[in-house]
């Protein structure tokens, strides 16, 4: 019932292929930002959850 539906719809055929585009478009975008961002930022964000919030010296206190 629902593909009969479907198919009486002038034009429903671009769908999915305009999904497909939309994701990967945005998976490639995803991909190329986590591939050039840089190391030391990596390993600031994973210190995070281990930062209690003193200030060592050299370093600024983001919490």
């Amino acid at each position: 019932m629902i593909g009969k539906a479907l198919n009486d719809l002038n034009g429903v055929a671009i769908y999915p292929i305009v999904t497909l585009l939309l994701f990967f478009s945005v998976f490639s975008f995803t991909l190329v930002k986590v591939l050039k961002r840089k190391k030391s930022d990596d390993m600031e964000m994973a210190n995070l959850p281990l930062d209690d919030g003193i200030k060592e010296e050299g370093k600024a206190n983001h919490g």
